[in-house]
């Protein structure tokens, strides 16, 4: 039996040789975006940096030591043993797209973490503003791994890839105002840094390099997923209130044979009408007798309706943030409380993470996914999108 030592050793191998394969476009992206991070140690881990400051290599040599980055007014404060100085900005240089550092949050219960490509130093509203430049497959491959695991098969983590490339091409300009193209958190797309040992997410990310999935219009596409449908997905109107042709409502018999996440919860009749009330249903509903509060959902729903009033699904699920919209509720036994029993996890918009895990085990191949989740999609190269720029 081989020992664990010795199976790591094989997988980094296996990664190294991969990354040595890709070349294309990067993208800048913002490091702890939603956070307020004042001070930083930078670690190189591989590959070698060269350390500029305000457009001039501060050190001859390229950076070996770790490097404490911290706020200073409105400048960045820069230590490493050798020198130390005041600057606007900082760069650490990646000398190449392999090359990898570690960054260490300070006076914070942050995570430390790990990336590849070079970084960027400056302060923006007393905090560090920290933007990661990065190959876009070594992004993606990161972004599939932070947005759903390590227990698929490959298939599965190809029509991830495309998703979440699609993603990311499509929203390439959502920050370029502020300095960057995306943000590391959802409202971009999860980002926590380099992948980590799974070969086989890199090479399904590898293995679809430049793919993207686009409309019948050949436009880009808005690569929406959800980790569990509950057995039926959503039209996209019904959650954002816009109409795509390729973000049609399926059933969905994959997810239902892996784990459906039924959740229940409980709310007090009161409670519930004074809700409705609040959301502008008439007051004659807080005279309602219990049963009529009953509601069920065999297939989705758009809406609540009592008595000529309704009210979007998706707006209950958000208010109380339950884990989906695909929910049905029972007064209980005694008539003091409804009983919500719902069933799968997100909005239900796109891709079921789930299901697609499914039709891998299944045979299916990821364009076979993809197209089962997005009507009338296509795969193309990149290059090829109808009106694309970078």
């Amino acid at each position: 039996m081989r020992s664990l030592k010795g199976i790591f050793l094989i997988v980094t191998l296996v990664i190294s040789f991969c990354l040595r394969e890709v070349t294309g476009m990067e993208v800048m992206v913002s490091l702890y975006n939603e956070r307020s991070v004042s001070t930083v140690i930078f670690s190189p881990l591989s590959g070698g940096y060269t350390l500029i400051a305000d457009g001039r290599q501060v050190v001859p040599q390229p950076v070996s030591q770790p490097v404490y980055l911290t706020v200073s007014g409105e400048l960045v404060m820069l230590s490493i043993p050798g020198h130390m100085g005041i600057y606007r900005s900082v760069h650490l240089l990646a000398h190449e797209e392999t090359s990898e550092f570690k960054i260490r949050p300070l006076h914070t219960d942050l995570d430390v973490r790990e990336y590849h490509g070079s970084v960027t130093f400056s302060v923006e509203f007393m905090r560090l503003k920290m933007i990661n430049r990065v190959n876009i497959e070594y992004y993606v491959a990161a972004v599939v791994e932070a947005e759903s695991g390590n227990n698929a098969l490959p298939e599965f983590y190809k029509a991830q890839a495309a998703i979440c490339r699609t993603y990311a091409m499509k929203h390439l300009n959502r920050h370029m105002e502020e300095g960057f193209n995306l943000c590391d958190e959802v409202h971009c797309q999860v980002y926590k840094g380099r992948l980590g040992r799974n070969p086989v997410i890199l090479e399904a990310t590898l293995s679809t390099r430049g793919i993207v999935i686009v409309d019948p219009d050949s436009l880009l596409i808005t690569g929406a997923f959800h980790a569990n449908c509950g057995g039926q997905t959503v039209n996209s109107e019904e959650v954002w209130l816009s109409a795509r042709s390729y973000l049609r409502s399926v059933i969905d018999p994959y997810c239902v044979k892996r784990n459906r996440r039924n959740w229940e919860t409980k709310i007090s009749i009161e409670e519930w009408k004074s809700y409705l009330v609040r959301s502008g249903f008439r007051e004659a509903v807080m005279e309602l007798p219990s049963g009529s509060l009953r509601f069920t959902q065999r297939n989705r729903l758009a809406s609540y309706r009592l008595n000529g009033d309704s009210i979007p699904l998706a707006k209950i699920r958000n208010d109380w943030r339950w884990r989906s919209a695909f929910f049905s509720i029972e007064p209980n036994t005694l008539r003091t409380e409804i009983i919500i029993k719902g069933q799968g996890h997100g909005h239900g918009i796109g891709m079921c993470q789930e299901g697609a895990m499914q039709m891998a085990v299944e045979g299916k191949n990821w364009q076979e996914i993809i197209r089962f989740y997005f009507q009338g999609v296509s795969p193309i190269e990149y290059t090829k999108v109808k009106d694309f720029r970078f």
